[in-house]
C-alpha cells in the first residue's frame, strides 16, 4: 500500500485532526462516497443496516431533544430517511439499497469527523465552536455607529448570520429556518406599509393640513412629516420587494449555497455587517416611517387645534410614550450581549490610554530624575 498524505486525505475538508480515530471517521466518509458512486457488486448486510439505524436513531434523539442539534437533517428528512431504509433489503444484487445507505452512511461519518465526534472538545451544540472561544466577533465602529439609527436591528442579523455558520459549517435545517424568519419579516412589513401610505395621503387630502393643493410659499411641519413618511414607505416597499426576489422560497435552499452566499458577504467590502445593514433596512425605514407620521399626527393635534385637543392629545400621547417605554425597558436586559457595545468599547479604549500616557509620564519623570549618583573621593554628593 503507498502512504497517502494527510493534505490530501483532507482537500475536501481541511480540519484539525486530534486523533487516528478522528482522522479514520473521515477516511469512512470517504470510503462510503466511493460506494456511493460504485454501488454495483456489493452486498448489504443486516449488521450495516443496522448502524444505520442507530445512527438514525441518535439523530432522532437529538434532533427532538435539542434547538441547536448537530444533526444534518430535520425531523421531517429523518422521517423520509426511516421510510427509505425500511424498505432496504438485506443482501446481494441491491444495488439501490447499498446506494441509499452509502449516501447516508457518508453524511453521518462526514459530520461525526466535522464535530469531533469521541473526541476531546467534541462539538455538542451547534451555536459552539471547536476552534474559538467565541463565536462573535467585535463589532466595527461604523457598525456600533450606524445601528442605533437602525434601532439595533443589524445586531440581530449578524448574531444569526454568526450562529449558522460557525466554524464554516452550515447545516441545510438551520440555515433554511433563517432565511424564511428573513422572508417573513420583509413580508409581514409590505401590508402595515401600504396601510401607513395610504394613512400619509389621506392626511394630506385634509384641507386644512395641504391648503386644499394649493402652492404656499412654507410648508408646515405636518406636511414636511407627512412628505417625509410617504417617502420612507415607498422606498421600505421598493427594498422589500427587492429583497423578497432575490431570496426566492426556492433559491439558496442547500448548504452548499448557503456557503457560497456566506462567503460572498464576508468578502465583501463590508462584511457579514454589510449584509445584517441591507437586511434591516426594511424595518428601519418603516419605523422612521411611521416616526415622521406620528410627528404629523402630534403636530396637528398640538399645535393647529384648540386647548381641550391639545390636553387629551398631551395626556394620551404621555400614557402611551410611558407603556412603550415600560416594554423596551422590560425586554432590554433579558439578552445578554454578545459582543461589547460602543460605550464599552470607548471604555476600553480610554482605559487603555490613560494607562498608556501614565506611563509614558512616569518613564520620562524618571529619565529626567539622575540616575546615578556622583562621587568624589570617598564621600557621596
Amino acid at each position: 500500500m503507498d502512504p497517502i498524505p494527510l493534505s490530501t486525505l483532507l482537500s475536501d475538508n481541511p480540519r484539525f485532526v486530534s486523533s487516528n480515530d478522528h482522522l479514520g471517521l473521515e477516511i469512512e466518509a470517504q470510503y462510503w462516497s466511493h460506494v456511493e458512486t460504485f454501488p454495483d457488486g456489493r452486498a448489504l448486510t443486516t449488521e450495516l443496516v443496522n448502524e444505520v439505524k442507530d445512527l438514525l436513531t441518535f439523530a432522532y434523539a437529538d434532533t427532538a431533544t435539542s434547538l441547536t442539534s448537530t444533526t444534518p437533517y430535520k425531523l421531517e428528512e429523518l422521517d423520509r430517511i426511516n421510510t427509505i431504509l425500511s424498505a432496504v433489503r438485506v443482501g446481494e444484487n441491491n444495488v439501490a439499497g447499498v446506494w441509499a445507505v452509502a449516501r447516508y452512511m457518508s453524511t453521518f461519518k462526514r459530520e461525526m469527523f466535522l464535530h469531533y465526534h469521541g473526541e476531546y472538545g467534541v462539538r455538542l451544540n451547534r451555536t459552539e465552536s471547536v476552534h474559538e472561544e467565541k463565536i462573535h466577533n467585535e463589532r466595527t465602529y461604523t457598525f456600533l455607529c450606524i445601528t442605533p439609527l437602525f434601532f439595533y436591528v443589524p445586531n440581530v442579523f449578524v448574531h444569526r448570520f454568526e450562529e449558522v455558520s460557525v466554524d464554516d459549517i452550515i447545516n441545510a435545517g438551520p440555515w433554511n429556518a433563517f432565511r424564511q424568519q428573513m422572508r417573513d419579516g420583509w413580508e409581514a412589513t409590505t401590508t402595515p406599509i401600504t396601510v401607513l401610505l395610504s394613512a400619509n395621503v389621506a392626511l394630506l387630502a385634509i384641507g386644512s393640513i395641504d391648503h386644499s393643493g394649493s402652492i404656499q410659499p412654507n410648508r408646515s411641519v405636518a406636511q414636511i412629516a407627512c412628505y417625509s413618511s410617504t417617502i420612507l414607505s415607498l422606498t421600505c416597499y421598493f427594498i422589500c420587494w427587492i429583497l423578497l426576489r432575490r431570496h426566492r422560497e426556492d433559491s439558496m435552499t442547500t448548504a452548499g449555497e448557503a456557503v457560497k452566499f456566506i462567503s460572498q458577504c464576508r468578502n465583501s467590502v463590508w462584511g457579514v455587517e454589510g449584509a445584517a445593514l441591507m437586511y434591516s433596512l426594511p424595518e428601519a425605514l418603516f419605523t422612521w416611517s411611521m416616526l415622521s407620521f406620528l410627528a404629523a399626527v402630534v403636530y396637528m393635534c398640538m399645535v393647529q387645534s384648540d386647548t381641550t385637543t391639545r390636553v387629551i392629545t398631551g395626556v394620551l400621547l404621555g400614557l402611551m410614550t410611558l407603556i412603550v417605554l415600560a416594554v423596551l425597558c422590560a425586554g432590554w436586559g433579558t439578552v445578554e450581549p454578545s459582543t461589547k457595545t460602543l460605550w464599552q468599547r470607548n471604555q476600553e479604549i480610554v482605559g487603555k490610554a490613560v494607562k498608556s500616557t501614565s506611563k509614558a509620564v512616569d518613564t520620562m519623570l524618571r529619565q529626567l530624575s539622575p540616575s546615578e549618583k556622583v562621587t568624589h573621593g570617598d564621600s557621596i554628593v
